[in-house]
């Protein structure tokens, strides 16, 4: 017998019989939210392979954290345990999905009538996965959008602008799905005197507009034990310069960020950005450039190290 979830109640006693399967997958995956609050339903229908045959899952379950994510495979009542659903599922579960391969995990919070075979994996892979739904859902957006502009979407420039544009704002935005803790690996150090990285290249985007603007950081701090990678200052700031945000807060969350991760001593960081929103519209300034400074720690107590890390930015120009 199958529990099926409507209008927000369990339904039990329903005969599997009375329900096609695509029809049972249906509502399962519609109603996938609500029975799993901490995941997103995404439509899986990829064949992956496996030692004893290939197999095809009805839909994924993506963590929001994107720590991990589930194949569901959805199986009636009345289909045979033995020469039906065990088969299929071990075909799952044995499956290779990446980098790592799943593991069958029955679970009695899920409905009776489904089986599971689970895979854990990278942030990575399960952002894929998920960011393949969401390009779909963000074409038809972008196709909608030209529509509205009174563009022929038929015309050669245009049949694969909905795509590109989709692919454009995923690079844009890829910061809501980086983790500066996986970023900022740190050493030990016995090193306290200041250390600067300048002229890291950066792109964000204005949320007032969706334009870009660009420019360049500079970033300095003084340890308090801990160093961390050279590399790694470049990636955290490319990393949460790839969002929605005004260029006055994306420098103050980098150093708030960088402070709550390493624990330095202090930390600064300079940003000058050109913004396409004045460039391109308004007041059309092209030439206009903001800069915005965060001081944290030492270089709020300590007129000379703020000092001195302009110089050091100065001597370098």
């Amino acid at each position: 017998m199958a529990r099926i979830l409507f209008g927000g109640e369990w339904f039990e006693e329903l005969a599997s019989t009375s329900l096609y399967e695509t029809e049972f997958e249906n509502i399962l995956f519609q109603e996938a939210a609500h029975i799993f609050p901490e995941y997103q339903p995404v439509p899986f229908k990829t064949v992956v392979l496996s030692e004893d045959g290939d197999a095809k899952a009805d839909f994924a379950l993506i963590h929001k954290g994107y720590r991990s994510w589930w194949v569901v495979e959805a199986e009636m009542g009345h289909h045979s345990l033995d020469s039906h659903v065990i088969p299929q599922v071990r075909r799952l579960s044995r499956a290779n999905y990446g980098e790592v391969e799943a593991q069958y995990c029955p679970t009695s919070s899920f409905p009776e009538s489904m089986i599971i075979a689970s895979a854990r994996v990278n942030s990575v892979e399960a952002r894929g996965a998920a960011s393949s739904a969401k390009n779909h859902r963000l074409e038809a957006i972008v196709k909608e959008l030209l529509l509205e502009l009174g563009v022929d979407i038929h015309d050669q420039h245009f049949r694969r602008t909905p795509a590109r544009v989709a692919r454009l704002y995923r690079e844009l935005t890829q910061g809501y799905r980086i983790s500066p803790e996986e970023i900022l690996t740190t050493f030990a150090s016995n090193h306290h005197e200041l250390i600067v990285v300048s002229d890291i290249n950066f792109y964000s985007l204005c949320p007032h507009h969706l334009l870009i603007y660009r420019g360049k950081m500079h970033f300095g701090y003084v340890p308090g034990g801990k160093i961390v990678g050279l590399s790694k200052i470049p990636r955290l700031i490319q990393g949460m310069a790839a969002r929605l945000i005004v260029q006055e807060d994306l420098v103050s969350e980098i150093a708030d960020t960088f402070m709550a991760h390493v624990k330095p001593l202090g930390c600064v960081v300079r940003a000058t950005g050109r913004h396409d929103c004045v460039a391109a519209r308004g007041v059309k300034c092209h030439e206009a450039a903001m800069t915005t400074v965060a001081l944290r720690g030492v270089f709020q107590e300590k007129s000379s190290l703020t000092e001195e890390f302009h110089q050091i930015l100065s001597a370098s120009a």
